[in-house]
């Protein structure tokens, strides 16, 4: 990631296997919340700038408002679910995680 301070934007570099799916796969991979907390946090524009692993084509991608609402809203359900379970005094961790070696 580059946080440009002087022109106030953030530029997030990814890669991907096929740059005409790069649209389904941001919101696949969640990078609308990404995009918007980072926003949130730096007050400043991002945008996502793709290589294609297979042709080598570049693609920049700026955020619509209905990307970062999208994103606002996971992260919301994301503090909802967080606050459901570690703000209950019976949240018991270790009946969600499952730990063993591969």
């Amino acid at each position: 990631d580059i946080i440009n301070h002087d022109e106030r934007l953030i530029i997030d570099l990814k890669t991907t296997a096929d740059i005409s799916k790069f649209k389904y796969s941001a919101t696949k991979y969640n990078y609308n919340s990404q995009a918007y907390i980072y926003q949130k946090l730096f007050g400043y524009e991002m945008i996502f700038m793709v290589i294609d692993k297979n042709t080598h084509q570049i693609g920049i991608y700026d955020c619509s408002y209905e990307f970062l609402s999208y994103g606002e809203d996971k992260v919301q359900q994301a503090v909802e679910q967080y606050k459901l379970f570690f703000n209950n005094p019976d949240f018991e961790p270790d009946n969600y995680f499952i730990n063993k070696t591969l």
